[in-house]
């Protein structure tokens, strides 16, 4: 059935009515994938436009995603953004027409939740959830993970690695393809300077230029 997700209470993803909704999935392991990889056909790929959701990374009034070929869908919250995403992607993911399924759904999870203070591993379970609901339409569009840039701010850094490794493995584990943002932008103390002594959040000019770039050529398969 529709994900009934139509925004956002405190964070948390709520239905028309403004009551709480929960998506529950199946626990994820590498014993059960096996298991359940034998059991499930792996779907067709969809031929609808691809679609990127999550942070565009915006600097200095540009962004990653400017002029990419996909439906752009900016979806954040300061706590919880990949409930966000949550609620974006109920308008995307419903039916079972290929015609009208994205081929690729791409996930840019920014680092908002970073600047926040408010980042758990809870996350990472977005990938598996994802997978689900398109395996449920038997659709099996290309996932792709944007790792997020590093941030400049080096008290983050240590949480941000952290973050990153964990979104990787689990990118991994569960077939998703990964397109490191932070390989293509570089040193984040080049990357995010306007001046000396003056960065942005996210990295701009040639940095941002290259991120585009990789995200580009990812969409292209």
């Amino acid at each position: 059935e529709p994900w009934p997700l139509t925004g956002l209470k405190n964070g948390f993803p709520i239905d028309a009515k403004g009551d709480p909704v929960v998506l529950a999935d199946r626990r994820r392991g590498s014993k059960d994938e096996r298991v359940w990889s034998l059991l499930e056909s792996t779907g067709t790929r969809p031929t609808g436009k691809a679609v990127v959701v999550g942070d565009p990374l915006e600097a200095m009034g540009g962004d990653t995603w400017a002029g990419l070929d996909a439906d752009l869908l900016p979806a954040t919250d300061e706590r919880y953004p990949h409930h966000a995403v949550l609620v974006a992607l109920a308008t995307v993911l419903i039916g079972s027409e290929m015609s009208k399924l994205p081929r690729t759904i791409a996930w840019c999870p920014g680092n908002q939740v970073l600047f926040g203070g408010a980042w758990s591993a809870e996350e990472e379970r977005m990938l598996g959830v994802i997978r689900t609901r398109c395996e449920r339409l038997g659709a099996a569009p290309r996932l792709m993970l944007a790792l997020p840039p590093l941030p400049v701010d080096e008290r983050l850094k240590v949480q941000a690695q952290e973050r990153r490794d964990l979104l990787s493995r689990s990118a991994n584990r569960l077939g998703w393809a990964v397109v490191d943002l932070a390989r293509a932008a570089g040193d984040p103390a080049t990357a995010n300077q306007v001046s000396p002594g003056v960065t942005t959040r996210y990295p701009l000019g040639e940095a941002q230029v290259r991120m585009r770039k990789a995200m580009v050529d990812a969409l292209a398969r």
